[in-house]
């Protein structure tokens, strides 16, 4: 009949009501705590990695550091003994490349204190030896910064490109006391380098578990990622908010399909000008996979509220 026609619509239409007011209700309290979790769990999160990038940059310092005082170390052992004085002392001696390899080999010590890169400059910086370590040695006239040296008679650490390569050296004067107390002669200036190639980077890596590039002239110079993964990577690190960025306030890039915090540290050289940079990668993905864990599991929430909503409405 007709009344009961109407019962019937009636009844559907009040379902109706009840599943969209069930509907809309759910969503609006699963948006709500997707809010609230995006606001703290995952931004808890990305602060956590931010403290954690503070507080890896004493082990970051650490690895110049040991890298200074190796160079150091072995610079002054050279400078200090003996038998390089004399080398030097003599004029037919300090001017054999053989004679000086030797000398070099001898102080190189372990393994550790070996070094990449050897120069040796009279005390006006002109260079009279050049070794590279298994590549052929870089051609370089003069040294200015070791000319300071040699006048302050004062070793010096900074970094500087030879040969279109990246080193991180020490300037060691070699003295010779003069006549006066006051006073010594310089005989020479020794340059020890340790080249910023793939393996200092991936030391740096293991050491604050990020990716680490090496940047000269705008282009990657080395860095610990995959050779293929530094094409991608190439235009994002050297963009200007990546090389403006501190670690106290890094920029977020994408490397990839994963997001990154990034900033960067300047390598300067004997004159305070800018030899090149360090842009250091700490990745975000885990943060992204607990947004998207979480994200699944609201989304898995919804559904069965909208299932319930039906089956009750």
């Amino acid at each position: 009949s007709v009344s009961e026609a109407l019962v019937r619509a009636t009844r559907f239409r009040l379902r109706d009501r009840l599943f969209l007011a069930s509907a809309l209700l759910s969503t609006a309290i699963l948006l709500i705590a997707a809010w609230v979790i995006n606001n703290q769990v995952v931004r808890q999160a990305r602060q956590h990695v931010l403290t954690e990038i503070e507080d890896l940059l004493p082990v970051y310092d650490s690895v110049w550091e040991e890298n200074a005082r190796n160079l150091s170390t072995l610079g002054l052992t050279m400078a200090n003994s003996q038998n390089v004085k004399i080398i030097f002392g003599d004029a037919r001696a300090r001017r054999d490349r053989e004679t000086i390899k030797e000398m070099i080999s001898d102080s190189g010590g372990d393994q550790d204190s070996q070094v990449d890169l050897a120069l040796i400059t009279d005390g006006a910086g002109n260079v009279t030896f050049a070794d590279l370590r298994g590549n052929e040695a870089p051609v370089v006239a003069e040294i200015p910064a070791a000319r300071n040296v040699a006048v302050s008679q004062q070793q010096r650490q900074g970094f500087a490109i030879f040969g279109g390569k990246l080193f991180q050296v020490s300037l060691t004067p070699v003295l010779l006391q003069s006549g006066s107390d006051d006073y010594q002669n310089t005989l020479a200036v020794l340059c020890a380098g340790i080249e910023l190639n793939r393996v200092v980077a991936q030391k740096i890596k293991r050491r604050i578990h990020s990716e680490v590039i090496f940047l000269t002239a705008d282009q990657i110079y080395a860095s610990s990622l995959e050779p293929e993964a530094e094409v991608g990577v190439a235009e994002t690190v050297t963009a200007p908010e990546v090389a403006n960025a501190e670690a106290t306030r890094p920029a977020e890039v994408r490397v990839g399909a994963h997001p990154n915090l990034a900033f960067s540290r300047h390598l300067t050289g004997f004159d305070g000008q800018l030899v090149g940079q360090v842009v250091v990668l700490r990745s975000l993905a885990d943060t992204g996979r607990l947004f998207r864990s979480i994200s699944n599991l609201l989304a898995l929430l919804w559904t069965g509220s909208i299932a319930a909503a039906f089956l009750f409405s």
